[in-house]
This record gives structure tokens, C-alpha cells and sequence, in this order.
């Protein structure tokens, strides 16, 4: 079992939360060995429960969902690649496998929860260099998240969402700037951050 999966073990057990309720890390991506971290805010529907009942199991952009299929065409647009990647969200879990995801919205208690746990995982990614923040809610613990861990480099991203993007379910419809901003920005990183490879 890898070490961040590990976390949210802990994660679970602490904060007395049902473990199906956490999605797993994406086992294509780097995850440990990371140079780039996504944070968004929540899990989406894609990414919980198991197949037999309509989600993953994991937080992965290649989840069947609109918010992953967004965020898998931008990456491929800006030459990232899963191993030098791994996603999470501020707050890891979802209240219950029965309420839709999108009317769960997140309060601050849950941000404080989430905030301890990603500083275990940023430190258990050796090579992280970078962290894109998706999202409003997201973008609340950036100045924590500097101060925490002056090191890494700290870049806002829009949300991937459907209603975000402004692309409906077809990602290539997806061309406006919020679009265009998260594209540019990953494809910036990329070179500055880890040379030509």
C-alpha cells in the first residue's frame, strides 16, 4: 500500500469518517514521486464508491466524470504526464456515498480536517516542486500552504468543472480563457520548473 494512501487511512480513522468515503490515489500516476500536485476541492462522482456502484474508487483524471475528462485533456495539452503527477482534494472526503457530491458544499471546519492532512502529503512527496490550486476553496489555504512550505512553488487554476470550464460535456468545446489559462499555465511550469526532458 503506498504511503499516501496510507494518510488517508489515518485520515479515516481519526476523524471517525467511512474509508469508501475517501477516494484512493491514482495508482497510474506518480503520487510519491510527483513533481506536480493538483489540488481541487472535493471528490467528485466520478471518484467514489466502486464500480458496481457507479464511481472509481480513486481521485484520477481518468475518471468517466466531466471534471476528470476536463482536467485529462488539459494535461494532455500541456505535456504532463501521469508519473510526474498526483491529485488530491483540500477536503479528501465525501459525507455520505448517497448525497450528490455537488450539493455538498464545503464548510470550513472540513478545510481546517483537510489542511493538516495535506501537509502530510505534500512531505511525503520527495521530488514536489510545484502545487496548481483548482478552485475557489482551494485557493483558501494557499497563504497557509506558502507559510507551511515556503519551498514550493504555489500557481491558482480554474475549477475543471463543467459549469467552470464552460464546455458542457465536450472538452474540446472548451477553448475560453478559463480553459486557456489552465493550459498556458501547466505548459509554463513544465519547462521552467524541470527542463526539456
Amino acid at each position: 500500500m503506498s504511503i499516501l494512501n496510507r494518510i488517508d487511512d489515518r485520515y479515516a480513522v481519526e476523524h471517525s469518517i467511512d474509508r469508501q468515503l475517501i477516494p484512493r490515489f491514482e495508482p497510474k500516476n506518480g503520487n510519491e514521486c510527483a513533481r506536480l500536485l493538483l489540488l481541487l476541492e472535493r471528490p467528485g462522482p466520478g471518484s467514489v464508491g466502486t464500480p458496481q456502484t457507479g464511481g472509481s474508487g480513486v481521485i484520477s483524471q481518468f475518471n468517466e466524470d466531466v471534471t476528470a475528462r476536463m482536467l485529462r485533456a488539459q494535461l494532455e495539452l500541456a505535456d504532463i504526464a501521469p508519473a510526474d503527477l498526483c491529485i488530491t482534494n483540500i477536503v479528501p472526503h465525501v459525507r455520505s456515498a448517497r448525497a450528490r457530491v455537488s450539493d455538498e458544499q464545503v464548510n470550513q471546519a472540513e478545510i481546517e480536517m483537510g489542511f493538516t492532512r495535506l501537509l502530510e502529503v505534500v512531505d511525503a512527496i520527495a521530488p514536489l516542486q510545484n502545487i496548481v490550486l483548482f478552485g475557489n476553496k482551494a485557493k483558501l489555504v494557499k497563504n497557509r500552504l506558502r507559510d507551511a512550505r515556503p519551498w514550493i512553488e504555489l500557481h491558482d487554476a480554474f475549477h475543471t468543472s463543467a459549469q467552470a470550464s464552460g464546455g458542457g460535456r465536450n472538452p474540446e468545446s472548451s477553448k475560453n480563457s478559463m480553459w486557456e489559462h489552465n493550459v498556458h499555465l501547466m505548459k509554463t511550469i513544465r519547462p521552467k520548473h524541470w527542463g526539456q526532458i
